[in-house]
């Protein structure tokens, strides 16, 4: 083993104060899309958008602090993109749109949630690499 106990405690704080950051962002999103006036049954509109948007800062994060076990990518990646990005209400929102029988928004949801998940987080991956200078590989 080749991380010691206060190097995984350190990262533990780190990913932990990143994730409780994050968390706090997604409510706060979600509470700003409801005063805007998204309807409760439209909520998935908001968890697509934040996840997206967390996977492509999660993609630019890695490239630009990478590796994975770095202090910036600790807190920020994993942590704060963590606790942003949302898999159990995204899961949440497609058996809602199921048991109401809106059986082609939940497909829609659920392929575009994946789809602009990673696309997003590719996109900023290579955005990452454009900011250092470098051509993506």
């Amino acid at each position: 083993m080749n991380n010691s106990w206060a190097e995984e405690w350190r990262a533990l704080l780190l990913v932990g104060g990143g994730g409780a950051l994050g968390s706090m962002a997604r409510h706060l999103c979600g509470f700003a899309a409801r005063c805007a006036g998204l309807p409760a049954e439209h909520s998935h509109f908001s968890t697509l958008a934040i996840n997206v948007f967390g996977s492509l800062l999660a993609g630019w994060l890695l490239r630009q602090f990478g590796p994975v076990n770095s202090t910036a990518f600790l807190l920020w990646g994993l942590g704060f993109c963590g606790g942003f990005t949302t898999f159990s209400s995204y899961s949440r929102e497609i058996v809602m749109l199921l048991r109401d029988d809106r059986w082609l928004e939940a497909l829609l949801y659920g392929v575009l949630s994946v789809g602009l998940g990673v696309g997003g987080f590719v996109t900023g991956w290579a955005l990452g690499s454009f900011n250092r200078g470098t051509i993506p590989s």
